[in-house]
C-alpha cells in the first residue's frame, strides 16, 4: 500500500480531514459556527415549546382533577 492510497482511505474514513491528513479547523470556521448557532436557536425554541406544552397539560390535568373532586358525592357528616 503506498502513501497516496493511505491518504485516500483516510479521506474516505474521516471526511473532515484534508491537506495531507491535517484536520480542518472546525472551531474557527464561520460556516460551522453559523450552523451551530442556528441549531442552538432551533433547540432552544423546541425546548420552549415542549415546556409550554407540558405546563398546559399539567394545568389541564389539575383542573380536571379538581373538577372531579368537586363533583364527587360528598359523604354525610
Amino acid at each position: 500500500m503506498n502513501a497516496d492510497s493511505t491518504m485516500q482511505n483516510a479521506h474516505q474514513n474521516y471526511p473532515n480531514t484534508q491537506n495531507n491528513g491535517n484536520a480542518i479547523d472546525l472551531q474557527n470556521n464561520p460556516q460551522v459556527q453559523q450552523l451551530l448557532t442556528q441549531q442552538k436557536i432551533e433547540f432552544q425554541q423546541e425546548m420552549q415549546y415542549l415546556m409550554q406544552n407540558m405546563r398546559q397539560n399539567i394545568l389541564q390535568e389539575m383542573q380536571e382533577h379538581n373538577q372531579q373532586e368537586q363533583n364527587a358525592p360528598q359523604a354525610p357528616i
